[in-house]
C-alpha cells in the first residue's frame, strides 16, 4: 500500500544473507546468477523487479475497473 519507493527502502534494511536468502526462498533467480553478488544493492533490484514482475502477471486478466 505505501509504493515500490517504500518497498525498496524497506528491504535496504536487510543485511546481505537475509537478502540472498529472500531471492533464493521465492525463486527469484532460477539460473542463480546471483550466487556471487556482494552488492545488497544489486539484490534489494533484483527483488524489487521480480515483484513488480509477479504483480503485473495476473493484471491481464483484470477489467479495467480492476486494475490500480
Amino acid at each position: 500500500t505505501r509504493g515500490a519507493d517504500e518497498f525498496r527502502f524497506w528491504l535496504r534494511d536487510f543485511n546481505l544473507p537475509v537478502l540472498k536468502a529472500i531471492v533464493k526462498r521465492n525463486g527469484f533467480d532460477p539460473a542463480r546468477l546471483s550466487q556471487k553478488w556482494a552488492d545488497p544493492d544489486k539484490f534489494v533490484n533484483l527483488i524489487c523487479e521480480q515483484v513488480e514482475l509477479r504483480l503485473k502477471r495476473g493484471s491481464a486478466f483484470l477489467t479495467p475497473q480492476q486494475k490500480k
